[in-house]
């Protein structure tokens, strides 16, 4: 839960991303509400884990928003690279495969060594397990988690574009979207033993995430502010078709300034 504001922060603080505008705050706030009351009976404090979950939460917020830069300097390069070698006019297909090439590529260029910088500590931690399993040669609990490996993989990936190609902070929300999924999915397939205050809270979560979604597009629609002028910059006389034509009070202001700093030359 700490994750994601301390991850607004960060994008926020850099210029990365939109600034969040009221409704989205409010978004985010119900969001996180919703996921406390979902899975506030499956924690359990201790000093141990509060000292790991807050490493967590720095550590998760760091790499996440890096991904994120790194993403967006290998989009923006491979970008200006295809409009060099095209001379210009791109269509928005072109550029969403170069999003998806630079992406692509940078992924392929950094799970490998992440998935190889896990195995000492795994060595370390599951040794005895690894050995034991290779000792009995259970062929199908291979084949299972070969195939749990792959898709973690695939899911791994797939996070990664996410945050490559929207931001951190979507990607962040989406876990929590796919947290509340999983609740669901879990009572009305598998039978899990649900009380009505969670599955309240990830109904909660999914509406907030929804709505949050909606202000996120209805503020990316919205034209950008005009910035407004300055008195200064202002001509002292007023165009014909302008309202109110001729001598503005800040023109004839600006006019008697002028006058009072400059001497009469004959």
């Amino acid at each position: 839960m700490l994750t994601t504001p301390l991850i607004a922060i960060i994008e926020t603080s850099r210029g990365s991303a939109a600034p969040l505008n009221v409704p989205r705050i409010v978004c985010l706030v119900l969001i996180h509400a919703g996921v406390f009351v979902a899975s506030v009976s499956d924690v359990t404090l201790n000093r141990i884990g509060c000292f790991v979950a807050f490493a967590n939460v720095v550590v998760t917020a760091r790499y996440k928003t890096e991904w994120s830069a790194a993403s967006r300097a290998a989009i923006a390069a491979r970008r200006k690279a295809a409009a060099a070698d095209a001379g210009g006019g791109r269509t928005d297909a072109a550029e969403a495969r170069d999003e998806q090439a630079a992406v692509r590529e940078l992924v392929e260029a950094t799970l490998p060594a992440a998935a190889l910088a896990l195995l000492p500590a795994m060595a370390y931690f599951e040794g005895g397990v690894l050995l034991n399993c290779w000792r009995t040669m259970d062929a199908a609990a291979y084949a299972r988690l070969g195939v749990v490996a792959v898709l973690g993989a695939w899911t791994s990936s797939t996070g990664y574009m996410v945050i490559g190609r929207l931001s951190a902070l979507t990607h962040q929300i989406l876990g929590q979207f796919k947290m509340c999924c999983l609740l669901f999915g879990s009572y009305a397939f598998l039978g899990a033993d649900l009380n009505g205050r969670q599955l309240s809270g990830a109904s909660l979560t999914m509406a907030a995430v929804l709505l949050y979604t909606r202000a996120t597009i209805k503020q990316r629609a919205a034209p950008p502010p005009k910035a407004k002028r300055r008195e200064e910059d202002a001509p002292l006389l007023a165009d014909d078709d302008d309202r109110g034509a001729g001598l503005s009070p800040a023109r004839i202001r600006r006019a008697s300034s002028l006058r009072r700093s400059k001497p009469f030359v004959a």
